[in-house]
């Protein structure tokens, strides 16, 4: 029998960074806060910029975390709240994207363990390639709840708040706060819809004055500018200037409460445009070695491969990739770390990973459609994949003394 031969490191796209998670990740971060809140200890390092001892003498911690506040919006003197009060720099996980992060944030755990590696996830027992955060299978309007699918049942989520030994309280956007993705991994968190940034910050205040807690807040309105104006938009600073203005109203809301203010991001954004896309399903050569619709990401797309394709598709990807993607396979991806530490993995992890996934070099990205999905729109912003825009993420911390 041939010995197997060791998986080599994946290439990596220039300038490319890798989540941090031996102290400064999103990851490490809710280490700190699972164990200051009670949860006992955890397998990989805590954040080496908030100690879990400053957690734990805290009365209350309100987490506030804003979709796509990449650092670069917090650089430019435009938040100085965030400016002063800021502790450093995390990475976020990988992918980095909502799905895979706020998976981190709402379980503590690596997307090694909680199993979502992206917008899409391949879920066959669910029907195909899903869109975990609306739990819509690909092409479709009508969500698989109301076709009967329970989305607990199939991601079996493990949240956080049922570990933790205090009330845990979620703001969430009033559009999603019931959605079956909220609900699930909220678990016996109470969830609290809000429809203005004002209102959920003056009940966040209120929840951490009433009590030990942990209060978490997600605002996701820098996210969906920078997908529509560009990550550096006009819009897109002025959503971030108007939650500066929030945090320090929040701050002195909190003024002697002894609640410790932590705000964050799930990830940042990277600028494109309809010139630097890939669109796979119009290659006829690669799309015949395709078993399935792409899964992930456009920045870290996730390919399954039909039997035996593997080397052409390598040759596919080399040639008319070149510049543009790395294609790199999936199980070195898997060896490799970057779903996060540890020993527990997904059981459904492999499969999701894919065969090959196709690493975004610069502002490219790499696409398909299926029938039922919107032709020919282009965001201006996204992410997903390994550039430091992308990656980086503030750190803010106030309060707790």
């Amino acid at each position: 029998m041939a010995t197997p031969q060791p998986l080599t490191a994946p290439p990596l796209p220039p300038g490319a960074l890798l989540p941090d998670y031996g102290g400064h990740s999103l990851l490490n971060l809710m280490a700190s806060l699972a164990g200051g809140l009670g949860a006992g200890p955890v397998p990989w390092p805590d954040c080496a910029l908030l100690a879990r001892e400053r957690v734990a003498a805290a009365r209350a911690v309100v987490l506030v975390v804003a979709d796509g506040l990449g650092t670069y919006l917090v650089e430019d003197g435009g938040t100085p709240w965030l400016a002063a009060h800021r502790a450093g720099t995390l990475t976020s996980v990988f992918p980095a994207t909502t799905a895979a992060a706020v998976g981190t944030l709402l379980t503590g755990l690596p997307p090694r363990a909680h199993g979502l590696t992206g917008w899409h996830v391949l879920l066959p027992e669910a029907g195909g390639v899903v869109a975990v955060l609306p739990w819509k299978r690909r092409g479709e309007e009508r969500g698989l709840e109301e076709q009967g699918v329970a989305l607990a049942r199939h991601l079996e989520p493990r949240p956080l708040a049922a570990r933790l030994g205090v009330p845990v309280h979620l703001l969430l956007p009033a559009d999603i706060a019931h959605s079956p993705f909220s609900r699930a991994f909220a678990g016996p968190a109470r969830i609290h819809p809000f429809e203005r940034l004002p209102e959920a910050v003056g009940r966040a205040a209120a929840l951490a004055r009433a009590g030990r807690a942990l209060v978490h807040l997600y605002w996701p309105e820098v996210d969906r500018l920078a997908h529509e104006h560009g990550p550096a938009a006009g819009p897109v600073r002025a959503a971030a200037a108007a939650l500066d203005r929030a945090l320090a109203r929040l701050h002195e809301a909190l003024a002697g409460s002894g609640a410790l203010l932590v705000v964050t991001a799930d990830h940042g954004l990277v600028a494109t445009d309809a010139a630097h896309t890939v669109r796979i399903d119009r290659d006829p050569e690669a799309a015949a070695m395709l078993r399935l619709p792409l899964s992930g990401e456009p920045r870290a797309a996730v390919c399954h491969l039909r039997p035996g394709a593997g080397r052409d598709f390598d040759a596919w990807a080399a040639e008319r990739l070149a510049g543009r993607a790395l294609c790199v396979p999936g199980a070195a991806v898997l060896a490799g770390g970057w779903y996060g530490p540890g020993r527990e993995t997904h059981p459904r992890l492999a499969e999701r990973a894919g065969d090959r996934m196709l690493l975004a070099c610069g502002p490219w990205t790499v696409r398909d459609r299926v029938p039922g999905e919107e032709e020919g729109r282009v965001q201006r912003g996204v992410h997903g994949g390994l550039a430091p825009e992308e990656m980086h993420v503030p750190l803010a911390l106030a309060g707790g003394e």
